[in-house]
C-alpha cells in the first residue's frame, strides 16, 4: 500500500500537466484563419502643412481578429488616390497628396476593403478640412557663397595695457585663391578695437594694428580677426590668446624705466631725420642761388655785349649815311660863296671894297676867286 502511493501521485501531476498545456497547443490552430462573414475596418488620417494625408486603421474579422495580407485602397472624393496591404496585425497606411484642386474646404478620405474570399467588404470614411491645413513651408535657398580661411599672426602675443599689437596675415576662398576688397576688423575681447579695420590687397594680404584698453584684465584675453562675409563669400573669423600684463608706470628715478628711455631713443632716431631736412633745403637753396648768380651774370654780360654790338652798328650807319651828303653840301657851299663874292664885287660900293689884308686872309684859308672850286674853304658858322 504504501509502495503504490508514488506511484499514484506521478500518475496525478501527469494529468495535470496535460490540463494545463494542451490549450496553449490547440489555439493558434483555432484561429489561423479568419472567421468567414463580415469584416471591419478603421481608418484616420492626418493632413501636413504641404497638403499630405497620411491614413491608417486595422482590418478584423466578425471576430475580432486581425486579417492579414489584404489589400485596402483609398479614395479622395470617391477617387482612388492610394492603396497598401495590411500586416501581420491586420494595420495598414495610405499615403497621398491633395491634388491643386482639393486643397480648399472639406475632403472625404475613405479607406475600403473589396473583400476576399468569404470575408465580406467593408469601409470607413473621415472627412479632412483643406482650409486648417498650413501652407507649406517653402524651401530656403541653397547658400551658394563660398567659405574662407584666415591665416592671421599677432606680435607681440604678450602686450601691456594700453599697447598696440600688430596683426597681420591672409584671406583666401575655400579654393585657396586670395580674396580682394575682404573687410576684416579685430575685437578684443568681444569689443571691436578702434581703427582696427583694414581691407584685404590684391594677393589677400592684409596688416593693421589693435589698441589693448587699459581697463583690459591683466592675463589671458581674446583677440578675434573677423571677416563679416558678402554676396560671394560666408563669414569667418580666427581667435588667439593674448597675454595682457599690468600697465607699465614710468618712474623717472628707477633704472628699470628702460621703456621710457628706449621711447626717448626712438624719439631721438625718429627727430634725426628732422634735423637733416633743414640743412638739405640749405645745401638745395644754396645750389639753386649758386645757379641763379651764375645765371644773372651771363644774362647781363650776353645783354650788354648785344647793346655794344647794337650801338655799334647803328653808329656806323648813321655815319656811312653822313659821309656823301657831307661832301655834296661842302661844295655848294664854296660855290654859293664864290657867287657872293662875285656880286658883291660888282656892286659894292670901293669902301666895301675888300682889304688887301683880307684877300691874303682868305687865301691863307685855302679859297681864291679863282681857285679851284673843290678846293677845301672855311664854313661859316
Amino acid at each position: 500500500m504504501s509502495a503504490s502511493t508514488p506511484l499514484h501521485r506521478a500518475r496525478w501531476i501527469l494529468l495535470a500537466a496535460v490540463a494545463i498545456g494542451l490549450p496553449f497547443l490547440i489555439a493558434p490552430t483555432a484561429s489561423a484563419d479568419p472567421v468567414a462573414g463580415a469584416t471591419s475596418i478603421t481608418v484616420e488620417a492626418e493632413m501636413t502643412g504641404d497638403f499630405s494625408v497620411v491614413a491608417q486603421g486595422v482590418l478584423t474579422d466578425s471576430a475580432g481578429s486581425p486579417i492579414p495580407a489584404s489589400q485596402v485602397q483609398g479614395l479622395l472624393n470617391g477617387e482612388p488616390v492610394a492603396e497598401s496591404p495590411t500586416g501581420e496585425d491586420g494595420t495598414y497606411t495610405l499615403s497621398f497628396t491633395l491634388p491643386e484642386g482639393n486643397r480648399s474646404g472639406d475632403q472625404e478620405v475613405v479607406a475600403m476593403f473589396a473583400g476576399q474570399g468569404e470575408l465580406e467588404p467593408s469601409q470607413a470614411a473621415i472627412t479632412l478640412s483643406a482650409v486648417n491645413a498650413a501652407p507649406p513651408t517653402p524651401q530656403q535657398p541653397h547658400d551658394t557663397r563660398l567659405d574662407v580661411f584666415i591665416d592671421v599672426s599677432v606680435a607681440p602675443s604678450t602686450v601691456s595695457a594700453g599697447g598696440l599689437v600688430t596683426v597681420e596675415g591672409t584671406i583666401a576662398d575655400a579654393n585657396r585663391v586670395p580674396i580682394q576688397g575682404a573687410i576684416l576688423s579685430v575685437l578684443v575681447n568681444d569689443k571691436e578695437s578702434p581703427d582696427s579695420r583694414v581691407v584685404s590687397s590684391e594677393s589677400g594680404s592684409f596688416q593693421t594694428f589693435a589698441e589693448i584698453s587699459r581697463g583690459v584684465t591683466p592675463g589671458e584675453n581674446t583677440l578675434v580677426v573677423s571677416f563679416a562675409g558678402n554676396d560671394g563669400f560666408t563669414p569667418g573669423f580666427r581667435t588667439f590668446t593674448l597675454n595682457v600684463e599690468e600697465p607699465l608706470e614710468v618712474d623717472q628715478e628707477s633704472p628699470s624705466a628702460s621703456p621710457t628711455a628706449s621711447a626717448e631713443s626712438e624719439a631721438s632716431a625718429t627727430a634725426t631725420p628732422t634735423t637733416d631736412v633743414p640743412a638739405e633745403v640749405d645745401s638745395d637753396t644754396a645750389g639753386r642761388s649758386s645757379f641763379l648768380s651764375w645765371f644773372y651774370v651771363a644774362l647781363i654780360v650776353v645783354g650788354g655785349t648785344a647793346v655794344l654790338v647794337a650801338a655799334i652798328l647803328v653808329f656806323r650807319g648813321k655815319y656811312a649815311r653822313r659821309t656823301t651828303p657831307l661832301a655834296a653840301d661842302e661844295e655848294g657851299l664854296a660855290l654859293l660863296l664864290d657867287d657872293a663874292e662875285a656880286v658883291t664885287e660888282d656892286e659894292v660900293s670901293p669902301a666895301h671894297a675888300i682889304s688887301d689884308d683880307d684877300a691874303a686872309v682868305r687865301d691863307a684859308d685855302g679859297s681864291s676867286e679863282t681857285g679851284d672850286p673843290s678846293a677845301p674853304r672855311r664854313s661859316f658858322d
